[in-house]
């Protein structure tokens, strides 16, 4: 049975079809992941609730969220004025990290069809770091979830809803501002 599934995995792995997938999976990761980094750094300026998270976190601290052994990944580090993007290469290990087990289980986080509590019950991820940390990094991917996903969505996805302090079109008006003025660039 065991040689039947490895190469069943082999052919699906040669496969046109599942590649091309694959790597589309992967763009809409990279995309989102950008879209939540971004979200971040502007409600970090805009939100109480994020604000008073972040500002919690020690200096220097670096979060992770890695989709995949071969997908897209997001690093970004607790400075004195907020959080910057930095390349997970040029730096040290992080200290909180998700790392995602496959990328179709990422791909069902990332684009709202799972909740992350959902993920972490169906064994989706592994977390590296302490606990503590990571929840409170997924208290403010939850936040930003509230804004960046429309109600539909996050009626499913999140266990409680807060009221917004601003208008969601308003943080994709500031987010799209960032974009062209290169606010989310990587610093290290």
């Amino acid at each position: 049975m065991r040689e039947l599934l490895l190469g069943k995995n082999r052919i699906l792995k040669h496969d046109p079809v599942y590649r091309l997938c694959r790597r589309g999976k992967i763009l809409v990761e990279s995309v989102i992941l950008y879209v939540l980094y971004a979200g971040i750094y502007q409600l970090y300026r805009l939100d109480t609730g994020v604000r008073e998270e972040i500002s919690g976190w020690r200096l220097g601290r670096v979060y992770g969220l890695k989709c995949s052994a071969g997908g897209p990944d997001l690093y970004f580090m607790k400075t004195g004025n907020g959080i910057c993007r930095i390349n997970p290469c040029s730096h040290r290990q992080a200290d909180v990290c998700f790392i995602f087990k496959s990328a179709d289980q990422a791909f069902q986080v990332v684009t709202g069809q799972i909740s992350v509590s959902d993920a972490y019950a169906r064994h989706a991820f592994a977390l590296s770091g302490d606990i503590g940390h990571a929840m409170s990094f997924a208290r403010v991917v939850d936040r930003a979830e509230l804004y960046l996903f429309p109600k539909i969505m996050t009626d499913r996805i999140l266990k409680k809803q807060e009221k917004r302090q601003v208008p969601m079109m308003y943080v994709y008006l500031r987010i799209l501002l960032g974009m062209f003025t290169g606010a989310y660039r990587t610093v290290l």
